[in-house]
């Protein structure tokens, strides 16, 4: 899991910031949950680093991407975001471009547990 758009301070608690993005999204996560967080990167002036989080067990990691949506409709500052590999990521990102295409019969794409899923329209089949 990757939480993105949190401003960053030193000697800052990682597991703290993710327990309270996911109370922000209404969920409630102990700190057990967290197996380990750290920033990911090289620390700069200009911009916040990622937080890659890793729970102990994949229910933790479910309920927790589940609060994404809540977080967007109460129009916060953070996002949650899986961590992709860099080809994985590549290939969604393509994804998310066809998506802009006019003459593309994809409607949606999103990731879920690694995977790249589009949404076709009903008439149009690739």
């Amino acid at each position: 899991m990757l939480i993105s758009n949190i401003e960053e301070h030193t000697g800052e608690d990682t597991n703290t910031i993710a327990i309270n993005v996911a109370k922000e999204g209404g969920l409630t996560i102990t700190p057990g949950e967290i197996d380990r967080s750290h920033r990911i990167g090289k620390p700069g002036k200009k911009k916040s680093r990622d937080i890659v989080v890793k729970f102990v067990s994949y229910h933790s990691k479910a309920k927790f991407m589940q609060t994404r949506k809540k977080l967007r409709q109460n129009r916060s500052k953070a996002f949650i975001n899986e961590h992709l590999t860099s080809l994985r990521g590549e290939l969604a990102y393509q994804c998310r471009l066809l998506k802009k295409d006019q003459n593309s019969p994809k409607t949606d794409t999103w990731t879920y547990d690694g995977n790249i899923l589009l949404k076709l329209t009903q008439k149009d089949q690739w």
